[in-house]
């Protein structure tokens, strides 16, 4: 070989089927493990494409995601177990794949990528696969890779249907060409109330996964300037042709979008994991907490897991009020049933009418607890903790 990365006898063994394919060999083997790509989403599209990256040995994978695994992602989250509900998705799929493939390099990025944060991450990587499921974060990722000549694959989901796009380094059309501006938050309702049939996450993934690849190896035609849409209802497959938009804020000359702005004060996301959690005080340690349970009778104790796990035991007198209810009842422009109105007005008499009362909440092990608090704090309930270690802790 006269390449300065060869392939390992281990390497040759693993992907021996990859090495038979006509017009790919070795040399498309060897780009592969010199590439480098950011995963931003280890949810339902993460997973696939994380599984399949790794499994066709790419040499470097971030995993940029800062939620917790919760018991209504396993309809589609194929990577995670009902045991490892309250841990960290992007903890969860790193490990996986490093079990996958112990040949590949995975990086975890324990975080919600934003303004400030979002270009030192992405300078890393060749290519930045968005699977995220957010508009905010979809125009902050495209804006990002573009301005830093850094290849950018979108993919997403809605119900029966999914479509994804590439968008090479600084080429137009760029995403904005597709998309202008960021529907409003009302325009289309979010997975947890519109719904989504989970293979399609698994689809749209694999779809995305081998888009991925071909671009990595430069082999196939790739779907620069086309989005690729799904609808698994009809199980057709339609591709539409994506022109340059002469007046694009991002990539035309009348651009407007030149970097990427960095306020000084980051805008809360209301129910999304603070990583700084020990330092704001937060947390309650067990003894701390088995205080408070045993000698305060004021003290509102909530146990945020989901019913399944809430009627396997539960601490003391604690009142069932699950993190993806809690989501619901501070939360805007979504509507609600009759029938979940009522639902949510019997979990939300669970809270103390004097929004200074203390409110210990548990989960597992300490990350549902945590989001909650956030959620009950950003709604006025400033008196709120969550306990560390949750119910495994205490148990042990």
């Amino acid at each position: 070989m006269s390449n300065q990365v060869d392939l390992t006898d281990k390497e040759l063994k693993r992907y021996d089927r990859h090495l038979r394919l006509a017009d790919f060999g070795v040399e498309k083997q060897i780009k592969l493990k010199q590439s480098k790509v950011l995963l931003v989403g280890a949810g339902g599209l993460g997973c696939p494409i994380g599984l399949y990256l790794a499994a066709a040995g790419v040499g470097e994978i971030g995993i940029a995601d800062d939620d917790i695994i919760d018991i209504s992602n396993l309809q589609r989250q194929i990577a995670f177990s009902i045991t490892e509900i309250g841990e960290f998705k992007a903890s969860v799929l790193a490990k996986r794949l490093a079990l996958l493939n112990p040949l590949v390099r995975v990086i975890e990025h324990l975080v919600r990528i934003n303004n400030v944060n979002v270009e030192p991450i992405i300078q890393n990587y060749d290519l930045v696969i968005d699977g995220t499921d957010n508009f905010v974060s979809r125009f902050l990722l495209a804006d990002a890779c573009f301005l830093n000549k850094i290849s950018y694959l979108h993919a997403s989901v809605y119900q029966y249907q999914g479509q994804i796009s590439l968008f090479p380094a600084s080429k137009s059309p760029c995403f904005r060409c597709l998309f202008r501006f960021p529907p409003t938050e009302s325009a289309l309702p979010a997975c947890s109330e519109a719904g989504i049939l989970g293979v399609v996450t698994g689809t749209v993934g694999l779809m995305a996964a081998t888009e991925a690849i071909k671009y990595l190896t430069d082999m196939g035609d790739l779907l620069s300037g086309q989005v690729l849409t799904h609808n698994a209802l009809t199980q057709k497959n339609i591709k539409i042709g994506l022109e340059a938009d002469e007046n694009c804020p991002l990539c035309s000359d009348q651009r407007t979008i030149l970097k990427i702005d960095k306020p000084q004060e980051q805008t809360k996301i209301p129910g999304a994991v603070t990583m700084k959690s020990s330092s704001e005080e937060k947390n309650v340690t067990q003894e701390e907490a088995s205080k408070w349970i045993k000698n305060d009778k004021e003290l509102c104790l909530l146990d945020v897991r989901e019913i399944p796990e809430y009627e396997q035991g539960y601490i003391g007198n604690a009142s069932l009020l699950p993190l993806s209810v809690l989501k619901t009842l501070f939360s805007s422009g979504q509507c609600a049933t009759a029938e979940q109105e009522t639902t949510n007005k019997q979990y939300a008499a669970l809270l103390p009418q004097n929004k200074e009362q203390k409110i210990l909440c548990y989960c597992r092990r300490g990350g549902r607890s945590l989001q909650a608090t956030d959620i009950l704090r950003s709604a006025g309930f400033t008196n709120t903790f969550s306990m560390d270690g949750g119910i495994e802790a205490w148990t042990e």
